[in-house]
């Protein structure tokens, strides 16, 4: 029997709502900054599909605003 490996945090896409909680910021404001190309969003059931945030475009803007950039 195999172990199922799970992805690494850099693949993981997580729901927007659970986004916001991981940074700290309103659902309103990571989209201005999916927008702004700061974060990555998709939305891979069309327009009334969920709408998930990568885990690695967070720990970069997580990473950068620490730092000031």
């Amino acid at each position: 029997m195999t172990d199922v490996m799970e992805p690494p945090k850099y693949m993981i896409w997580v729901p927007l709502k659970e986004a916001a909680e991981m940074v700290g910021l309103c659902e309103k404001t990571l989209m201005k900054m999916a927008k702004e190309g700061k974060v990555k969003i998709k939305q891979p059931n069309g327009p009334h599909g969920k709408r998930l945030v990568k885990v690695a475009s967070l720990q970069d803007f997580d990473a950068k605003a620490k730092h000031g950039i």
